[in-house]
């Protein structure tokens, strides 16, 4: 399957404000990502997520390569979490965690706004993810320039700038776990 997204950081404040204003009423639901790679992470490397995702008491293993701005994925529904039936080529070892509360809107023309809030190894980061079909790429960037407008009318942002550079330098939910798994196992020891 090919995925299509733009994602970025948000403030707490940012994320709130967007989720009492944005479009109104709104869908959540939690999920919970375990991530799995090798013990010296040769898949976080390659750019390459073994995950299962659980979510509603179903439990989905993926194995995701990553790119710019699209995904390539291949899942399958497996029994639990120590199911790693169709990642089990590949030597595995949980890492740990990545629970989300995820707030969804489905817009017209094939665009899914989340708004995701996400806590791992002790700390907690705000999404915003915009998912679009392809072909609607310039629909997904008209919905971005509509939440930057917002964000800077009500003085969250200086300007629409402001959000260009923080798609550009947003990270899958995968590598910032990775990122502060690193960070935290260097710490100690």
């Amino acid at each position: 399957m090919l995925e299509f997204e733009k994602k970025m950081l948000l403030t707490k404040e940012e994320f709130l404000f967007l989720r009492e204003n944005l479009y109104g009423e709104n869908v959540c639901q939690q999920q919970t990502n375990y991530y799995y790679d090798t013990n010296d992470l040769s898949m976080n490397r390659q750019g390459i997520t073994c995950r299962i995702r659980e979510k509603n008491g179903r439990f989905i293993a993926t194995h995701k390569a990553h790119s710019t701005d699209r995904s390539i994925e291949k899942s399958m529904v497996v029994t639990g979490i120590s199911d790693l039936f169709p990642l089990s080529q590949i030597p595995l070892r949980l890492k740990g965690s990545l629970t989300t509360q995820r707030y969804r809107w489905y817009l017209e023309d094939g665009i899914t706004v989340f708004l995701d809030e996400n806590s791992y190894i002790e700390i907690t980061d705000y999404e915003l993810e915009i998912e679009y079909q392809e072909g609607k790429e310039s629909l997904a960037y008209l919905e971005i320039q509509r939440i930057a407008d917002l964000l800077s009318r009500y003085g969250f942002i200086h300007s629409a700038g402001e959000i260009v550079g923080r798609l550009i330098c947003s990270k899958s939910k995968s590598q910032r776990f990775f990122n502060r798994y690193t960070q935290v196992h260097a710490e100690s020891g």
